[in-house]
């Protein structure tokens, strides 16, 4: 799955390694997720959505930064304050659950809960 990965957008070192962090983990429990049904009678599948991944919002990047405990400011009319710095910062981050969900996916053991 390395050559999948090589982008150096989603996290992945050169040498395949990558960095789960405390942040993937949040964003992962705060993920939309959703069952889809493709070309009934299918089995169901699960995903995240694809337009609002995080939350609501469509600008993907204040739920994120409100899931992570780092609100976007507000203005007086309500308005969020974005900037382009810290929209860089997560969106690189964005690009990087793509890994941490693969990785979550094929190693996460999930306590039992019966």
């Amino acid at each position: 799955m390395r050559d999948y990965f090589a982008d150096s957008q989603t996290g992945v070192s050169t040498d395949g390694m990558f960095e789960f962090r405390e942040e993937h983990a949040v964003l992962l429990r705060q993920s939309c997720w959703r069952t889809d049904m493709l070309y009934p009678p299918s089995w169901p599948l699960p995903g995240i959505d694809g337009k609002r991944p995080y939350g609501d919002r469509s600008y993907f990047q204040i739920d994120m930064a409100s899931h992570l405990g780092m609100p976007y400011q507000i203005s007086s009319d309500g308005e969020v304050q974005t900037d382009e710095v810290r929209d860089a910062e997560l969106e690189s981050l964005h690009w990087q659950m793509l890994t941490a969900l693969q990785i979550f996916l094929l190693h996460a053991c999930v306590p039992d809960r019966g």
